[in-house]
């Protein structure tokens, strides 16, 4: 679907979130129908899904934005808000949806209701019972999702790997990231493969949102010659 053919408001909402990334949530929409999003949401810190990474599909119907998105978790998640076909439970998704209200907002309420699940408006039933029954032993139940290993295979490979974490982990570093770059090779070689063999694999990438973290941040702040 051709630009041309979206609603002005679209395009920027669009826009917006490819050049404003809020922290922790990456949206990108599909070549083949510009009103469908990829979405990719980092569990919060200091909850359940800390840790977690987490692919969900967004969609804009035609009468959007007086209409609110469809949206689902694709990713498998133990969540008393989520049921197992990944539909989620959030007022704003229903009847409390305004025309003012935009992807953006969507996509933090997600984020935050990851970071508060409220079992009293379950969307399933067992796991709100879980959760209000011992919602300690509940959240044992949380899987914890890894980013999976990712064997060094070439540079260009490894730079949208790290891309992509950039933009999920909301860090900025102000240089353009290109495969063929000498300027990129040389950031990798001395901030992941050489000083830092502690936290990153020498030839692979890291294994866990917390390494990614760590290694992403020693990219930030490793100068460049």
């Amino acid at each position: 679907m051709a630009n041309s053919n979206l609603p002005r408001r679209i395009i920027k909402e669009t826009q917006r979130l490819l050049s404003e990334p809020a922290p922790g949530i990456s949206a990108s929409p599909s070549e083949e129908n510009m009103r469908y999003f990829n979405v990719m949401i980092l569990g919060p810190a200091q909850s359940p899904y800390e840790g977690g990474v987490f692919k969900l599909e967004l969609f804009l119907p035609e009468e959007y934005p007086m209409a609110a998105p469809k949206v689902r978790f694709l990713t498998k998640i133990y969540h008393p808000n989520i049921d197992k076909l990944g539909r989620i439970c959030l007022d704003i998704l229903k009847d409390k949806w305004s025309p003012a209200l935009q992807i953006r907002t969507v996509l933090l309420s997600i984020q935050a209701l990851l970071s508060a699940p409220n079992p009293d408006d379950p969307l399933s039933d067992n796991i709100a019972k879980h959760w209000k029954a011992n919602e300690a032993e509940a959240v044992e139940t949380v899987p914890f999702i890894q980013i999976p290993k990712l064997p060094f295979y070439s540079w260009s490979n490894t730079v949208s790997w790290l891309a992509n974490l950039m933009m999920l982990t909301g860090i900025s570093y102000g240089v353009a990231l290109s495969p063929h770059s000498s300027r990129t090779r040389k950031l990798l070689a001395r901030s992941v493969v050489e000083p830092w063999k502690a936290v990153c694999e020498p030839v692979s990438a890291p294994r866990s949102l917390h390494e990614a973290n760590a290694c992403l941040r020693m990219l930030q702040t490793w100068p460049i010659n």
